[in-house]
């Protein structure tokens, strides 16, 4: 199930770039800006922003499109989607944050309970600094 989820995801981050790259392209921009010029809009500041909002609905438009066709086609599970890859995104940052402190300890020289066990079963003589006399 894993590896249909990760395929699932594969091909709908595939679906969301080739959409982004579409809508960005000269056939989608050029006659969008010339449709907002016509727009009775107050500033240059919401055209843009009325540009922007267009081209997420457009985005959002062709993902669907993209992603019913390749489910159509089978490649892809329909197992995939917000749910199960935000279930899966949770799961392995809090997989992430339970190996951090170890990694930390480790990575800043903390002790762990077992270096502190070889500290006490061997002695280090430590050389004694030419700065003692000045604490």
């Amino acid at each position: 199930m894993l590896q249909r989820l990760k395929r699932d995801f594969i091909v709908d981050a595939s679906c969301v770039g080739a959409a982004l790259y579409l809508t960005n392209t000269f056939l989608i921009n050029f006659p969008l800006t010339q449709m907002i010029k016509i727009l009775p809009l107050p500033s240059n500041r919401s055209r843009k922003w009325m540009s922007q909002f267009v081209k997420l609905l457009l985005v959002l438009e062709l993902v669907l499109v993209f992603r019913s066709w390749s489910v159509k086609c089978g490649i892809h599970n329909s197992i995939g989607s917000l749910v199960p890859y935000s279930q899966h995104t949770v799961l392995y940052i809090l997989a992430k944050i339970r190996q951090l402190p170890t990694s930390l300890q480790s990575f800043h020289g903390l002790k762990t309970h077992e270096s502190e066990e070889r500290m006490q079963t061997t002695s280090v003589q430590r050389p004694e600094s030419p700065y003692a006399s000045f604490c």
